[in-house]
């Protein structure tokens, strides 16, 4: 089951990469794979974990660099795909 507190943290792109903030009021009642399972519904595929769980832990409220911009997997980009 989700964790509704999950809502409350934002991840934004920026032209310099992901930011995520947590406000202070959350700080330890996310775990890291609450968060995971809203990125992967939101469909992110080049999430960094290890980067979004200092931030989870910090929990202060500002915008942290977590990565690269977020991507997202696009269905329609899968007959381009080709394994061996």
């Amino acid at each position: 089951m989700a964790n509704p507190l999950v809502k409350q943290l934002v991840f934004q792109n920026f032209d310099d990469g992901a930011y995520l903030s947590v406000p202070p009021s959350v700080k330890g009642k996310i775990r890291l794979e609450d968060v995971k399972e809203e990125l992967y519904g939101r469909k992110i595929v080049n999430a960094n974990f290890e980067r979004i769980a200092v931030v989870l832990k910090e929990a202060s409220g500002e915008f942290r660099w977590i990565g690269e911009r977020f991507r997202k997997y696009e269905k329609i980009k899968d007959k381009y795909i080709y394994v061996r």
